[in-house]
């Protein structure tokens, strides 16, 4: 009995076999989940399809970043085969563009450019922010421009230490410019004063062409920007750099001391990254990748971005994602030890 019994199952289970391998092979997936992936493909592969594309910059016109990402976007056209648009979003040390740009469509034809300071936001902002780290996909770096404090040439200020004499001397008088009152400028700024027991008034401005004016028209003493920020008053000779927030002295400001020269362990710089979306179609990422890429390799390219003083810093898509963790992590550590007001 019981090896007929055997028999009868093997025979049922051959027969059932055979049967399933007779009958089409049922699909894994909804025939409208195929169709989409297979519609969304076709999209990558034809994008941009000279579709023009829009680049928003979260600063004013003439700001170093609007400059740096119409550079760029005028080599992105060669690249991408089509119009590359430049709009200006600014306000709220930066964060209504980058609002912006993590709130646009994810079809590849709005980018923009990340200035790494931005998360510091999601962070010091917490109940407000409507972006973090998760927001964006950066297609790449262009450019890490350090920090620099200017004052107006004929200030009697010619330091940082300087700086923190004369705060102590008429508490609460020096008034410095910042692009917003959370940017990485004021952070490190204030970092000083609580290092040092001084104080010192910022006032945010929309962007550094009228942080760095206020200081040449004698409405600030000082002005904590970018060394891209102030290359074009640098050579009218209406201001001087006392400071710059790289580890090493500047390439382009080599007589100006860094920061922790100065006794203040600190740097400060802005990756200024090209970036999409969240959610954008991988196929797309990679096309604007390597349109960046050569781009950026294109020797007109290259010295225009000299003569401009331009410090270009090329990192891949990659790398900053990378970047991007290991800073949140470390401004969060920062934050948890001494929040930055």
């Amino acid at each position: 009995m019981k090896k007929i019994g055997v028999v009868l199952l093997s025979a049922l289970m051959l027969t059932s076999l055979l049967a399933g391998c007779s009958q089409p092979a049922a699909s894994s997936q909804p025939a409208e989940t195929k169709a989409a992936e297979t519609q969304a493909a076709a999209a990558a592969d034809a994008y941009p399809g000279g579709k023009n594309i829009d680049a928003i910059v979260a600063f004013a016109a003439g700001s170093a970043t609007d400059l740096n990402l119409r550079l760029l976007a005028s080599y992105l056209e060669d690249e991408l085969g089509t119009s590359v648009t430049v709009q200006n979003k600014e306000g709220g040390g930066g964060e209504i563009g980058w609002t912006a740009l993590a709130n646009s469509k994810n079809d590849g034809y709005t980018i923009g450019m990340l200035n790494s300071p931005c998360f510091q936001l999601p962070i010091s902002n917490a109940d407000t922010c409507k972006f973090t780290i998760d927001s964006f996909i950066p297609i790449g770096n262009m450019v890490t421009d350090p920090g620099c404090v200017v004052v107006a040439a004929d200030s009697e200020i010619n330091s940082l230490e300087d700086m923190v004499a004369y705060a102590k001397d008429h508490p609460g008088e020096i008034t410095v410019a910042t692009t917003g009152m959370k940017t990485s400028e004021a952070r490190a700024c204030n970092t000083l004063a609580a290092e040092r027991g001084v104080q010192f008034q910022i006032v945010p401005y929309d962007g550094s062409t009228e942080a760095i004016n206020a200081v040449v028209g004698g409405h600030c003493m000082v002005a904590w920007q970018n060394v891209g920020d102030i290359m074009t008053q640098l050579d009218q000779g209406t201001i001087k750099p006392i400071a710059v927030g790289s580890p090493e002295r500047s390439e382009i400001l080599p007589d100006v001391p860094t920061f922790a020269e100065q006794g203040l362990d600190f740097n400060q710089f802005s990756m200024r990254t090209l970036a999409v979306p969240a959610g954008t179609d991988p196929e797309i990422v990679k096309t604007l990748e390597a349109a960046m890429a050569k781009a950026m390799q294109n020797p007109e390219f290259i010295k225009k971005a000299e003569e401009s003083n331009i410090l270009l810093d090329y990192q891949d898509s990659a790398s900053m994602i990378q970047i991007y963790k290991d800073l949140d992590a470390q401004w969060r550590a920062e934050w948890a030890e001494r929040p930055w007001q």
